[in-house]
């Protein structure tokens, strides 16, 4: 099974490609979700606002990240020490040379600190490369927000899926 998938952003069946990977990877086994990412730089924030705004749904899940506790590649193994790393979602923004892509990995992520964690990943486009250089200013926050929006109904989609 290929385990990297790419969709545009603009991509009208965005949300229901992404719950179908959730539910082809998961499967009734409602995983843990860890948002990684910085409250301090807009770029890197998608993992952020999809951990704030999951933990106001209340959904049937735990979810670790967001503004009052900022999950890093700093605190990552710790936080994995805690919780255990089987049944994981990772949510994160991800360095890419294509803008508006959000990516599905049903293996796992690998962070700037080049470590692989074992999971599931939804990443999303938000820090480019220019000339081989990182651009952390290169996005807005409409497009921070539609791609954290995507990503938090694709979540809601699968979890509803497994209810009925």
């Amino acid at each position: 099974m290929e385990n990297l998938f790419k969709y545009d952003i603009c991509d009208k069946f965005l949300t229901s490609r992404l719950s179908a990977n959730l539910l082809k990877r998961f499967g009734k086994n409602v995983p843990t979700i860890v948002c990684v990412g910085s409250d301090k730089v807009l770029s890197d924030m998608v993992g952020v606002l999809v951990a704030d705004k999951l933990k106001k749904l209340n959904i049937c899940t735990h979810i670790y990240g967001g503004s009052d506790f900022v999950v890093t590649s700093k605190n990552l193994d710790c936080l994995l020490n805690k919780i255990g790393t089987t049944n994981i979602l990772f949510v994160d923004s991800a360095i890419t040379k294509t803008k508006n892509c959000v990516f599905f990995n049903n293996k796992g992520i690998k962070l700037k600190n080049n470590k692989f964690y074992g999971g599931a990943s939804i990443c999303a486009g938000t820090i480019f490369y220019k000339d081989n250089k990182i651009q952390l200013a290169n996005i807005g926050l409409k497009q921070v927000n539609n791609f954290a929006n995507n990503i938090i109904l694709s979540i809601t989609d699968y979890l509803s899926y497994l209810q009925i």
